[in-house]
């Protein structure tokens, strides 16, 4: 259930520091370091106001060091996409794109509800808030900004790719774009672009790594969970237990489990999360109408209402096993919540 909630921020959410979701101690880090620099002493913070005395904020430094690194990761990723479209697009037969709509509406409905998997991460910037200035203000440019430019290097990208080969020879092939440059006889930049999708692959691995752990310990300060899940590194000052956990897990399914199960899977369980905060949005745009917010959605309830119809769209798309495996998941869930976590929670007793 804790996957549900984080992508609610920029003010649309309840604010309450100490359960607030996509917030950690060692993510002030880097705020607290310009502060220091500019002179100023840096306030202390309220979010373990319900969890204990304030955990000390991290380095400053290796805040700094993380934040260039996951830069760095995303960048390799571009610069592979960009590549390949440079590359290529001198190859492009533009009777490869005849007929534009081989499957239909049928198709391109299945399609969408699978390569949606390629856009879940953009709401993980929001578990890294405290590490910006202000994030009220670049949390929503972060993630719009991403969301718009990995969408327009998305279909460039497709549109060469199939403009390079005919889409039927990419049934079954694990690597698309390096067999669409073998195709054309670009062996050299197939094999380039092999080894920096290898590469590239860190960054998808740190955008899943980088949330849910975060998430976990949020849920155990709020007592969903287990205190354990609450600890924090006392020289890192990370989660290492949700960290070294959510690992184990995703490690453990990923050596035994279908790839395009755990896709479809991990698709409407995303969806129905994003359907959530839709309806959260109508809420709280209703309840508190007139909280500060630096980031207003526009358009309520227009917007989040066409969000909850898209989301069910592409929910609609996928197998029928898929939708039986996430009702089980999604029972299993609320079980455990009301069984252990309803009793415990401090926004529950809150409300």
């Amino acid at each position: 259930m804790g996957r549900l909630l984080p992508p609610a921020h920029a003010g649309l959410r309840r604010r309450d520091p100490g359960l607030a979701l996509d917030r950690l101690p060692l993510d002030a880090a880097r705020g607290e370091g310009r502060r220091r620099r500019r002179g100023r002493r840096p306030q202390p913070r309220a979010e373990h106001r319900l969890s204990g005395p304030p955990e000390p904020p991290g380095d400053p430094r290796r805040a700094h060091r993380l934040q260039r690194a996951r830069g760095l990761h995303h960048r390799r990723h571009h610069v592979t996409l960009l590549f390949f479209v440079a590359v290529g697009a001198f190859f492009v037969k533009p009777e490869n794109w005849h007929p534009f709509f081989p499957g239909g509406f049928h198709g391109v409905w299945t399609g969408a509800s699978l390569i949606f998997f390629a856009y879940i991460g953009f709401d993980a910037i929001s578990t890294a808030a405290e590490e910006c200035v202000d994030p009220g203000r670049d949390m929503p440019r972060g993630i719009i900004g991403s969301l718009v430019v990995c969408t327009i290097l998305y279909i460039t990208a497709a549109l060469v790719l199939t403009g390079m080969i005919p889409f039927g020879m990419l049934v079954g092939v694990a690597d698309p774009l390096a067999a669409a440059l073998a195709y054309v006889h670009q062996d050299w930049a197939a094999g380039f672009l092999a080894a920096g999708a290898v590469i590239a692959m860190t960054a998808v691995l740190l955008v899943f790594q980088l949330g849910q752990p975060r998430i976990l310990m949020a849920m155990s300060r709020d007592g969903l969970l287990s205190p354990w899940f609450a600890k924090i590194h006392p020289r890192y000052r990370t989660p290492h237990v949700t960290t070294i956990l959510t690992g184990v897990f995703v490690g453990f399914f990923s050596a035994i489990a279908n790839i395009d199960e755990i896709v479809q899977l991990t698709n409407i369980g995303t969806l129905f999360a994003f359907i959530l905060v839709c309806i959260g949005i109508l809420i709280l745009r209703r309840r508190e109408p007139d909280r500060p917010r630096k980031f207003r959605v526009p358009l309520v309830p227009l917007t989040p209402l066409l969000g909850i119809a898209m989301c069910l769209f592409l929910m609609a798309g996928l197998p029928g096993v898929t939708w039986i495996r996430f009702l089980l998941w999604l029972l299993a869930g609320l079980v455990l919540y009301f069984l252990y976590g309803a009793r415990r929670s401090r926004l529950a007793r809150a409300a």
